[in-house]
């Protein structure tokens, strides 16, 4: 997520969803080859039908922050921030069969992750996948 220069209070995002431009001299890294982190395919199964809950499950800390029409998957949580209020984040994949698109937000001083930070995250799912009107 960027801050837009031209908001008033600094306060709009927009989401970036490329390399941040570089200069013309500047080289492009190729990204290195996956590699085995030897976890069977059940552990990983296992572990995303939890990301998953998180969102789908009716006691999920995401269940209310908008994500499932996104079909999203992931986790929320929150950092101490040492003032009063945690940063809240989620982070997370979608559609969860065949996804498009990993996510992380981190919201600074925002409480619980799926609060504050999972809403923004719908938010930035509607812009990058809008229903068909």
């Amino acid at each position: 997520m960027r801050r837009s220069a031209d908001a008033p209070d600094g306060g709009e995002l927009s989401p970036v969803t490329g390399p941040p431009a570089a200069p013309a001299r500047a080289r492009i890294a190729t990204p290195p080859p996956p590699v085995p982190l030897g976890i069977s395919k059940e552990t990983i199964r296992e572990v995303q039908r939890g990301l998953y809950s998180v969102v789908h499950e009716v006691h999920g800390t995401a269940y209310h922050a908008g994500l499932r029409e996104f079909a999203a998957a992931g986790k929320t949580s929150s950092a101490q921030s040492g003032g009063p209020d945690s940063h809240a984040w989620f982070a997370g994949y979608a559609p969860y069969d065949d996804p498009k698109v990993a996510i992380a937000v981190f919201v600074e001083h925002g409480g619980h992750g799926g609060e504050a930070a999972a809403p923004v995250t719908a938010k930035i799912l509607n812009l990058l996948f809008p229903k068909a009107k």
